[in-house]
């Protein structure tokens, strides 16, 4: 079952041997559970035998599509092909002060993950591991406070509209990783903050959760249980062999 297991702390990536193992293989037991944890940490100081399966793990990316605020008009009413022409493009002149002023408006405290910074991680990821098996994501790919800033920028938007930037938000960063990675399938589980209707809110069997199952369904295998997706904004998906030998390295 894919699901969201961890939370991280800002923009991180993983490379992670054969880690899939522990997000999809069912576990018998807690102590079942436990060995797994303990093999995969021998594996972290000494060398592995045989052969490894080589995947990325990334969490928590957090793209901030309102950095530039002047460009927001742009990228909701540009499809998600033509975003990296615009957020690509020099920032506004009163970039700093606007963005300032955005999060000021909504109280927020944190500094999300930039274009330029999501750019520059997917290049190191490219140059650690350039062809990985498989890519798991585990969610939080939208930027904290996502309702709030929308409706500072849009005080006037109609209903949906936000639900629809919120999903092109998703299908931007789940593209780049596509793109990035050409051939290699991406996973990706729904974390608390990809929603249009706050922190740790959604409403199961809606029109948004089963266009994002759509997205996230694209490249996958025809085993996929994504009908799923539509119904708690969850699916689960066979692997091919069990997974051995699992080593981290960090690509921070």
């Amino acid at each position: 079952m894919v699901r969201k297991i961890c939370r991280f702390s800002g923009l991180r990536a993983v490379l992670c041997m054969g880690f899939a193992m522990l997000l999809w293989v069912p576990l018998p037991s807690l102590g079942a559970a436990q060995a797994a944890q303990s093999n995969a940490r021998e594996h972290v100081t000494r060398a592995a035998h045989g052969s490894t399966i080589p995947a990325l793990f990334v969490s928590d990316i957090h793209i901030n599509p309102f950095r530039d605020p002047a460009k927001v008009p742009q990228l909701v009413n540009a499809p998600v092909s033509r975003w990296n022409a615009i957020l690509s493009t020099p920032a506004s002149p009163d970039q700093e002060q606007a963005f300032a002023k955005l999060q000021q408006s909504c109280h927020t405290r944190t500094i999300d993950t930039s274009y330029g910074l999501f750019r520059s991680t997917l290049q190191a990821m490219q140059t650690r591991q350039s062809h990985p098996k498989f890519i798991t994501v585990s969610g939080d790919l939208v930027v904290h406070d996502f309702p709030c800033l929308y409706s500072a920028v849009f005080p006037n938007a109609a209903a949906g509209d936000q639900e629809k930037f919120v999903l092109k938000t998703i299908h931007f960063v789940v593209n780049e990783l596509r793109t990035s990675f050409p051939g290699t399938r991406v996973y990706v589980a729904l974390g608390n903050h990809d929603t249009p209707c706050g922190h740790d809110a959604i409403d199961a069997r809606t029109p948004f959760l089963a266009q994002l199952g759509r997205i996230l369904a694209a490249g996958l295998p025809p085993s996929a249980q994504i009908k799923e997706f539509a119904e708690n904004g969850s699916y689960s998906v066979m692997m091919p062999s069990p997974m051995r030998n699992t080593r981290l390295i960090s690509v921070n």
